[in-house]
């Protein structure tokens, strides 16, 4: 559980006991379709993988918690900027996946990454807000999530990972992560992507010279520094809750 109780890591999702509400990070649906198109051998199963670790999060939510109210994905369901028909026939399963867990349409908010930019969908929100929380992409700033009734901002979009290595600097492996910490006096968790093969940039192997040039995030990376690291669990069912603290990702670069 999160020091402040009010939500919980699950798997890579961020869960809102009292409310009830489960929010997901970046699917990017499509994505593997469009590493085979640039010649990378992807077996054409990631949806199927994706239903499955989320079927575990919600069964585990369910049994530990009860009725999941409201589900907020945080933009970038697809990825292409156009449609491809796959992408379209694969977001009609994932809303009929989250009827078979009694979660009404209504109760689905989809936020606008910038993979929905010239997407003229009604159904896309720019921010959404319940209480005192805001959730939005992070690749935009949004003036109305700083109001002062605001405490709390979740945000996708980064694709948070880092790097870990041995002491001999030998074996490295990058892992998903969550980052928390506090940017223009408001408290943000910045949610890793949900699609197992979009593992993004490793935060820390980061530098101001990868970072030239690109559209990275509302958080300046000299903030980010400050934020702390919690390592997306990788346990079974039974362990699904909670994420490993690293501590500040400065000392991890």
């Amino acid at each position: 559980m999160n020091e402040s109780k009010k939500y919980i890591f699950v798997g890579k999702t961020l869960f809102f006991p009292k409310e009830k509400i489960l929010v997901i990070g970046d699917l990017h649906l499509g994505y593997e379709e469009a590493l085979r198109n640039r010649g990378l051998d992807i077996p054409l199963n990631q949806f199927e993988e994706m239903i499955s670790e989320l079927t575990q999060v919600m069964d585990y939510i369910k049994v530990r918690y009860g009725k999941i109210e409201q589900v907020i994905f945080l933009g970038d369901i697809k990825h292409h900027f156009g449609y491809l028909a796959s992408e379209k026939e694969e977001i009609k399963k994932l809303l009929s996946f989250l009827r078979t867990k009694n979660i009404e349409e209504k109760n689905i908010i989809f936020i606008r990454g910038n993979h929905e930019k010239n997407e003229k969908n009604g159904k896309l929100l720019d921010y959404y807000i319940v209480k005192d929380s805001a959730f939005i992409h992070g690749h935009k700033e949004i003036a109305e999530i700083y109001a002062s009734e605001i405490n709390l901002i979740v945000m996708a979009h980064l694709h948070p990972t880092i790097t870990l290595s041995d002491k001999m600097n030998v074996k490295k492996e990058k892992y998903k992560c969550f980052l928390v910490g506090r940017f223009k006096k408001k408290d943000f968790v910045i949610v890793p992507s949900f699609l197992k093969i979009t593992g993004g940039v490793s935060l820390s192997e980061f530098s101001d010279e990868i970072a030239r040039g690109h559209d990275l995030s509302i958080i300046p990376q000299k903030e980010l520094e400050n934020f702390n690291v919690y390592v997306v669990s990788e346990a079974g069912i039974a362990s699904k809750e909670g994420a490993l603290n690293f501590g500040k990702l400065k000392k991890l670069r």
